[in-house]
């Protein structure tokens, strides 16, 4: 299931030589399941960091990235994403929001609401540990 010029890549990667970045850009995708399913984090991260400069993140694509980017762990894709619609909320609920709500589970769900209250909150509050302490019993 891993074509034999992505697992050349890997193999390179793994024996000390790096991905050349039009590799990395052009084929971002596939280096990134193969990587996460070999175990090599650090190549993961390096083509997630080239998918994310290569791809241009729109109301049309950014469910598809965000679901991409929960199911393979990519933090850095899952935040551009996360941002993208915290920044467009309003055009997404005039697109259609509560429809692709629907077909999303609470985690993602979630996931939409903190961004979007990370970008209505003010800096000092998203950046101060907030702490909660239990009454006493």
């Amino acid at each position: 299931d891993v074509s034999p010029k992505i697992f050349r890549h890997l193999l390179f990667y793994v024996y000390g030589r790096s991905v050349p970045k039009d590799d990395l850009k052009a084929h971002a995708k596939d280096i990134i399941d193969a990587a996460n399913k070999y175990s090599i984090v650090n190549l993961k991260l390096e083509a997630e960091e080239a998918y994310v400069d290569s791809t241009e993140i729109t109301i049309e694509n950014v469910m598809d990235n965000l679901l991409y980017a929960d199911a393979m762990n990519l933090a850095l894709l899952k935040e551009v994403a996360v941002d993208f619609l915290a920044d467009n909320g309003e055009e997404l609920l005039t697109s259609g929001l509560s429809t692709i709500c629907q077909g999303m589970s609470s985690k993602m769900c979630s996931l939409l609401l903190q961004g979007r209250k990370r970008k209505l909150c003010p800096k000092w509050l998203t950046t101060t540990k907030l702490t909660h302490t239990a009454p006493m019993v």
